[in-house]
């Protein structure tokens, strides 16, 4: 059960590491929403992104409170920092995270590093012509037997796509809470 849920409603501030084009644009983000659609060197990145905001946290946590930080729509994985700690890994459907012990009274820092698929870099450097592809004979055809293209592809969402909530639970083994991956 629910015990308080809290709006992460701080501006995000979202920057790029690791990426290609190399992006060094640093953007204020009064909500979240996915990166392809800021501007145009963006909406061609494959990389990873990071979105960091704080937390305004008006209770006390212990090691038995645990917490649930729901990240919703996320394209593709993200890596989830509270504190500057790892609290784990999110790769899949739902992109939902349990931890303890790591928030305090006050501002807390969130971080979340999300890693797209390279489907926008890649229609970029068939639109532009460039060579990409590794093989010279062993190229995907498509089912007339001819070179495949990918430039008339459209950008696809990268990043964070949705709100995140964070929700103090009531602690209870994690084998029985719903939607639980772990199995005991």
């Amino acid at each position: 059960q629910a015990a308080q849920e809290i709006p992460l409603t701080s501006p995000w501030r979202l920057s790029f590491i690791d990426s290609t084009p190399a992006c060094s644009t640093v953007n204020t983000l009064d909500t979240l929403r996915s990166w392809e659609t800021l501007d145009e060197t963006t909406s061609t990145l494959m990389g990873t992104g990071v979105y960091e905001t704080t937390i305004n946290i008006n209770i006390n946590d212990n090691d038995n409170q645990l917490w649930s930080l729901d990240l919703g729509d996320v394209r593709e994985s993200a890596r989830v920092y509270i504190n500057d700690s790892l609290i784990g890994c999110a790769w899949a459907v739902p992109y939902i995270l349990d931890f303890q012990g790591i928030l305090h009274k006050g501002q807390n820092s969130l971080r979340i590093e999300v890693t797209n698929l390279p489907a926008n870099r890649i229609a970029a450097l068939d639109r532009e012509g460039k060579q990409w592809r590794k093989f010279d004979e062993i190229n995907v055809v498509d089912i007339n037997y001819k070179k495949t293209t990918y430039a008339d592809w459209q950008p696809m969402p990268s990043g964070l796509n949705s709100k995140i909530s964070l929700k103090s639970l009531t602690p209870q083994p994690l084998s029985k809470r719903e939607g639980s991956q772990i199995v005991r």
